[in-house]
């Protein structure tokens, strides 16, 4: 068996009983009368205490037990409980936390638009990135026409599938493709797959490997 060394950090809470402590702890347990006994007493033995600074501290007690009496308890409890009480904000008041920033993640759309701009260096391949993304659904494929973007746009054809190729190139690879069948072709040739066999099946036979019809294959 070996012995050894190990250096650790440990964090501990420790209540310290300090005379301080130990004489509120016994004037806790005294009751009324045997307080005002134990105040009176400790004036006669003390010249440079007054009674006047008992009096004070019972008149702020009193002033702030009427204060108490004048807030609507019934109205605070019906507004919070013990048990799902939550601050109540200003619905103007934006809420920033650690929770919102963790938890935050871009949209499909917004991840597109970030890489397009970091990978593209011409100005008129941004902006044909940029028109393309929103052609692209929720789940990443792109459901636009060329021809009619180029006559809405003022773009020829060629230009905007040469963005579209370079957008399929892009994390997660496939997005843009116009079908299934295109996007798993990318990612393929993303992977330097050139198995001729693979891509056969991906061109003539996916409805069969949906069916199960493995015996067409």
């Amino acid at each position: 068996m070996e012995l050894g060394y190990n250096l650790t950090l440990k964090q501990e809470q420790k209540l310290k009983m300090t005379p301080e402590l130990r004489q509120a702890i016994e004037l806790l347990q005294f009751t009324s009368l045997e307080l005002d006994e134990y105040l009176e007493d400790q004036i006669e033995k003390n010249p440079l205490l007054e009674m006047e600074e008992l009096k004070d501290n019972q008149e702020n007690v009193e002033e702030q037990s009427k204060e108490n009496e004048e807030i609507d308890w019934e109205e605070v409890i019906e507004n919070y409980d013990d048990i799902s009480y939550k601050p109540q904000n200003e619905k103007d008041e934006k809420e920033y936390t650690y929770e919102n920033f963790v938890s935050y993640s871009p949209s499909l759309k917004e991840h597109l638009l970030v890489q397009i701009k970091l990978i593209f260096t011409d100005e008129k391949d941004i902006e044909i990135g940029e028109i393309l993304v929103d052609y692209v659904d929720e789940n990443g494929y792109f459901k636009g026409e060329m021809g009619e973007i180029g006559q809405e746009f003022n773009l020829e054809e060629e230009d905007i599938e040469n963005v579209l190729n370079r957008i399929q190139t892009l994390d997660p690879v496939g997005v843009g493709a116009r079908d299934l069948k295109e996007c798993l072709i990318i990612q393929l040739k993303e992977k330097k797959i050139k198995k001729p066999s693979i891509y056969k099946v991906i061109e003539n036979h996916l409805e069969d490997i949906a069916k199960n019809r493995l015996q067409n294959i």
